[in-house]
């Protein structure tokens, strides 16, 4: 565990040296404010849901298992050249209903001046109704300034968007899991509409020994022409009772004009070191087109 904390240092120590191009995550590659290991695994997390990453993409995993789980992360994103601060915790112990709590802070990105932080709170629980059916609800609220881009920033508006998820995790045995969400059923928004644009998805897990698979579908639901559905794919293996690899791929069609579409797809990596009480991990995600469309989160996982 020591040799893990020290290359956690380290590889946090780059992060944070290392010059900012990125910029803010998009709803395609990967949904934001997911978790560290869902970035890695491609964003495909809603067929397993049994980690913090749970609170974004499926509620209902916040009552999978009896935990209590706290995870730090530090990103970087370069394609708006903003950063990530965030800390999610998850309880599922100390009664019936789980809980969970989850904030981001959005700072630095392109155009940026002055207070350009936005706060990103999100508040879940969930119930498992029996041993093989769990339902979830998240809460969401957004707020800070929007920009309609470039490096003039009289264009910002003050911004609030809130919004709810809800969430359905099936458990066929120690194996298999299915997953079905529904993202922003209710939505109060401002101006930044992709962020409370309704979409359905779903997701399978399969989980053995030393190897975990998930695959999942979104399919959003847009008044716009881009509803096209994107697909994602995660591994997850252990090398040994200590140490992760993660991997991921996506791909789905991104509207380049009237009724014209171009495929993209975006890889994914990650490695984490853990012990009963905690873990490091880096999760990395980029486009395969766009070599400055990367995304990269590191940090601390707390169990108690």
């Amino acid at each position: 565990m020591v040799a893990a904390v020290r290359m956690a240092t380290v590889l946090f120590a780059i992060a944070l040296l290392y010059p900012s191009f990125l910029g803010a995550t998009t709803n395609d590659n990967p949904p934001p404010f997911s978790g560290l290991r869902s970035l890695a695994m491609g964003g495909a997390h809603r067929g397993l849901a049994n980690t913090n990453d749970a609170l974004a993409l499926n509620p209902a995993g916040l009552a999978s298992g009896s935990r209590y789980a706290i995870e730090t992360n530090y990103g970087r994103n370069a394609h708006s050249g903003g950063k990530q601060l965030g800390i999610t915790a998850v309880d599922s112990r100390s009664g019936p209903i789980a809980a969970g709590f989850g904030y981001s802070m959005l700072y630095g990105g392109k155009g940026d001046s002055g207070d350009d932080k936005r706060h990103w709170f999100q508040f879940g629980s969930a119930i498992k109704i029996s041993q093989a059916l769990s339902i979830g609800v998240t809460g969401k609220h957004l707020r800070g300034p929007s920009c309609d881009g470039g490096d003039d920033t009289t264009g910002c508006n003050d911004d609030s968007v809130t919004s709810a998820d809800a969430g359905v995790l099936l458990t066929f045995g120690e194996r298999l899991s299915v997953g079905l969400s529904y993202h922003n059923i209710v939505a109060k928004n401002g101006d930044d509409a992709d962020l409370v644009a309704g979409e359905v998805a779903g997701g399978v897990g399969l989980s053995f020994s030393r190897l975990v698979l998930a695959a999942d579908v979104e399919k959003p639901l847009r008044d716009d022409s881009n509803q096209q559905p994107r697909y994602r794919l995660g591994a997850e293996y252990f090398i040994d009772r200590a140490t992760v690899l993660r991997a991921g791929y996506g791909i789905w069609q991104e509207a380049v004009g009237s009724d014209q579409w171009r495929r993209e797809q975006a890889i994914s990596a990650g490695l984490g070191f853990y012990s009963q009480t905690g873990g490091v991990a880096i999760s990395y995600n980029r486009s395969v087109r766009h070599s400055r469309r990367w995304q990269l989160l590191m940090g601390f996982e707390f169990f108690v």
